[in-house]
């Protein structure tokens, strides 16, 4: 079990020093965007905590999004990790982890590809047609230091009707603490911001075995009736 010492409880994180890296891959195609969103709107996301555990082994707990209330929702369950959002998406500090997991926590991550879940950017604003303005990632207190190691992550870039990427939205979310001093985050909760948006996703095209079943099945469906004629 940690413990903390009072330097390390008197020691917060500050935004300015977060590392935000851009991974525009793989790309996510949308048909059009909605820019309110409330913690009841996020079905279908999935949420994941990566922790060290004894031995330094990296074990990771997951779960998918579902609602809890008019305007809220959550992944996950206690004693697990739980990450939750009552009201608005971007409202201040709105998103919500905790676990009583006595472990470091290595990393987070949110990916909505395959619900069109979207993480909207600060730059450039508003950016995508219906996503409005966004805001880069911000935390609440961290009771740890070395805030310059933790690294954020935006990946999936969002293309609206195929058109090029403007890079505001993106499908995926991943907080890494692993570079911290102790290898991941001291157990604790904390609270973040980061104003999300909704996507309706482009239908993939049929496969082409897909289209040669079809054509194969019409053909035999046109000689058996000819054949009885």
């Amino acid at each position: 079990m940690l413990r903390l010492s009072v330097l390390t409880l008197f020691s917060s994180l500050a935004l300015a020093a977060i590392n935000i890296v851009v991974n525009p891959n793989p790309p996510l195609v949308v048909q059009s965007v909605t820019d309110a969103v409330t913690g009841a709107d996020m079905t279908g996301l999935r949420f994941s905590a990566t922790y060290l555990f004894p031995g330094n082994i990296p074990t990771t707990f997951g779960g998918v999004w579902a609602p809890t209330g008019a305007a809220s929702g959550a992944s996950g369950s206690l004693p697990g990790p739980v990450l939750s959002l009552s009201g608005d998406s971007s409202a201040s500090l709105a998103w919500v982890y905790s676990s009583q997991i006595l472990s470091l926590l290595q990393s987070i991550t949110l990916d909505g590809s395959a619900a069109g879940i979207l993480f909207d950017r600060s730059l450039p604003n508003p950016g995508t047609p219906g996503s409005g303005p966004g805001a880069d990632i911000a935390f609440g207190p961290l009771f740890q230091g070395g805030a310059d190691a933790i690294v954020v992550t935006y990946s999936g870039a969002v293309s609206l009707n195929g058109n090029p990427p403007v890079n505001d939205l993106y499908s995926k979310l991943t907080i890494d603490f692993s570079a911290l001093p102790l290898g991941g985050l001291i157990p604790q909760g904390f609270a973040f911001t980061q104003d999300s948006d909704l996507g309706v996703l482009t239908p993939e095209p049929p496969s082409s075995l897909f289209l040669l079943a079809t054509f194969a099945l019409g053909y035999l469906v046109r000689n058996s009736t000819g054949a009885k004629g």
